[in-house]
């Protein structure tokens, strides 16, 4: 007599193979998003190596070098903007009529210190006017706080010049500003550079100006990072 179905033993064997198979995609999913995090540390300490270079040689940061002209007289890509120079105050201006927060990128290409080309014009587009990142849909650009044409509030007390990782938002054109990581993918790039802490160090977990959920407000000097947010809640702020 042929026999059908299936004994409890066949069955237990079929759902340790489903569970193996499950176990081995999240865990694959897992490494997937560590080395894209890991390549975000890469970036930001790519981009800090460059500007550091690039301060050593010209003596003044990427975008705010006030003679930037004399080194690149004839670049049109400096078109839309009444002078390719910064004004030389050490601080890189958020104001749309200043060259340098888009400057800073092209001083960097220009100079060498970065292999990509970028516009130095706004908007604020990943690959074209911004550094883009390994993570999807994810920017970098050049912030600064507490000084003229400058965030007005400081970050859990920190003033001066920062990058930012974010994604962009139909809101605003001119800045990455949008959720980008999740509380616990924040918090790993944080760890990995500095301590881990939303409100200490270099690297600060901040609320997107969509969500809430990252940290407590920026404001608070005992703000840290709130892991049971779930979903993309977060943008890195990175301070040079």
């Amino acid at each position: 007599m042929q026999k059908t179905g299936f004994t409890l033993l066949e069955l237990s064997i079929v759902l340790v193979i489903i569970g193996l198979i499950v176990g081995g995609v999240t865990v694959g999913s897992e490494m997937i998003r560590q080395a894209e995090l890991s390549k975000v540390v890469h970036e930001l300490q790519q981009i800090e190596t460059a500007m550091h270079g690039f301060k050593l040689k010209y003596n003044a940061l990427p975008g705010d070098l006030s003679n930037a002209k004399s080194y690149w007289p004839d670049n049109s890509q400096f078109a839309g903007f009444a002078t390719p120079n910064g004004n030389g105050d050490g601080v890189l201006a958020e104001s749309n009529t200043q060259v340098e927060k888009y400057g800073a990128w092209q001083h960097l290409a220009l100079s060498g210190f970065m292999t990509q080309s970028f516009s130095g014009a706004a908007p604020a587009v990943p690959g074209v006017s911004v550094m883009g990142s390994a993570l999807e849909g994810g920017a970098y650009q050049f912030r600064c706080t507490l000084a003229t044409q400058c965030v007005s509030t400081s970050h859990f007390g920190r003033t001066g010049n920062f990058i930012t990782l974010a994604t962009m938002d139909a809101s605003n054109t001119n800045f990455p500003v949008g959720p980008l990581l999740s509380t616990p993918d924040a918090q790993s790039i944080d760890a990995k550079m500095d301590d881990g802490i939303a409100h200490k160090g270099r690297v600060f977990g901040v609320n997107s100006t969509l969500t809430t959920g990252c940290s407590d407000n920026y404001t608070n000097a005992g703000a840290d990072y709130q892991l049971t947010s779930t979903g993309p809640q977060c943008r890195l702020s990175y301070w040079y």
